[in-house]
């Protein structure tokens, strides 16, 4: 439907998630771009609902997004380089760091000297696309004071299901 809205209208390129996704699926790309019915009525009707379909998936994404941001426990993301990606209002209330001043820097921002090994043991574990719950450690404040906490860790997967990064949700348990 994309390819031929972008046919029909020139002045208009495919987004990036479009190429992506047809960048992804060779089989999907192959029957959009080469079929000769895709401008039948059934892709009229997929065009039609598209709009409906995107604002359902904004808001989705919205709700998720409000979800990840009103939480009280620290919610980050970080590539398997150990990038910090995203960094949410519980993160900088547990941590003391903004998430300017956390987002692209090394997760061992908050990773005391002697538990540097663990995050190492992590990433091998995300890399093989393990999910762990409950790994009580200790983490650091921006203040330096130690911190106890309970972290759950989970692979991020792109849209081809190849791991990219890890989030982690951190509580604290220092009580």
């Amino acid at each position: 439907a994309a390819h031929y809205w972008t046919e029909t209208h020139p002045e208009i390129a495919l987004e990036d998630d479009i190429h992506k996704l047809l960048a992804t699926h060779e089989a999907l790309a192959d029957c959009i771009l080469n079929d000769p019915e895709a401008r039948d009525s059934l892709s009229q009707s997929l065009l039609d609902e598209l709009p409906a379909l995107r604002l359902k998936a904004d808001k989705a994404i919205g709700l998720l997004a409000a979800i990840v941001d009103s939480s009280d426990d620290a919610i980050v993301s970080k590539t398997l380089d150990g990038v910090i990606t995203s960094w949410n209002a519980g993160a900088e209330q547990l941590f003391g760091y903004t998430a300017s001043e956390a987002v692209g820097r090394h997760i061992s921002l908050i990773i005391p000297l002697n538990r540097r090994d663990e995050e190492r043991v992590i990433i091998e574990r995300i890399k093989r696309g393990e999910r762990i719950e409950h790994f009580d450690t200790i983490r650091m404040r921006k203040d330096k004071t130690p911190l106890d906490i309970s972290l759950t860790i989970s692979p991020i997967r792109d849209a081809s299901g190849k791991i990219v990064g890890a989030s982690k949700i951190a509580r604290d348990i220092s009580q």
